[in-house]
């Protein structure tokens, strides 16, 4: 009987966004790893198996899906070899399509908060750039994460009040993947008011910790902030 089988595209994506590791909370058994007996091959356990039947008459099947959905990645899951075998047994009876597809949908946003967790220290850079007379100032967030509550410090202007008056500039929340910028020109601002084109960022991210980055680059942990804490 024919089968909407995977493609080897639609294999490879599913197994690295599962980071190959099973989809199954109760396993999470990597599914790639060395051959001891030849350096030039690794061992590959890994499956993926269909969350709706690839034929008729098989686990899960659904005769309202087209060759095309049956053989695309929404309609897959990777597994060890084990976690396959086991979720066919019974003619799948045991293990529904809402519950692999809830196995699939978190164990890929696990993949995407381990990878972004080592990023996250990377944190936001802030720096001024000068034209004309006038500096403006950018503040780039190059993680695949959002960080909130962005105060810039560490550069002067003028003041009518004071002969050198602190700037502070809140952005707020910084998205993934961004570069913004402050448009106010500070045309009374000059290089020898700070001696370096980077800027001091306070901010917070999505775990609520607190971070500094000074005006050299050097990023730290601290305990709270003003005026959020």
């Amino acid at each position: 009987m024919a089968r909407d089988d995977f493609s080897a595209a639609v294999k490879r994506i599913l197994a690295d966004r599962a980071a190959y590791r099973c989809s199954n909370p109760d396993c999470s058994k990597i599914t790639i790893g060395a051959s001891l007996e030849d350096q030039s091959k690794a061992i590959r356990p890994g499956i993926a198996a269909h969350i709706k039947g690839a034929s008729i008459g098989g686990p899960r099947y659904d005769a309202t899906q087209t060759g095309e959905e049956r053989s695309s990645a929404s309609n897959g899951i990777w597994l060890c070899g084990g976690c396959a075998g086991m979720i066919d047994k019974n003619d799948g009876i045991d293990f529904s399509v809402l519950l692999l597809r809830r196995w699939k949908e978190d164990h890929e946003l696990q993949t995407f908060t381990d990878l972004s967790k080592g990023i996250i220290d990377f944190g936001l850079t802030g720096w001024c750039e000068e034209s004309g007379g006038a500096w403006k100032l950018f503040v780039k967030n190059p993680t695949m994460v959002p960080f909130y509550d962005l105060v810039v410090s560490g550069f002067k202007m003028e003041n009518c009040n004071e002969p050198f008056a602190d700037i502070e500039i809140v952005f707020g929340t910084v998205p993934p993947r961004q570069t913004m910028d402050d448009t106010t020109e500070y045309s009374r601002l000059h290089s020898d008011m700070f001696g370096h084109p980077m800027v001091e960022l306070e901010y917070t991210d999505s775990e609520d910790k607190h971070w500094r980055r000074d005006r050299f680059g050097k990023l730290t942990s601290i305990p709270h902030r003003r005026p959020f804490d």
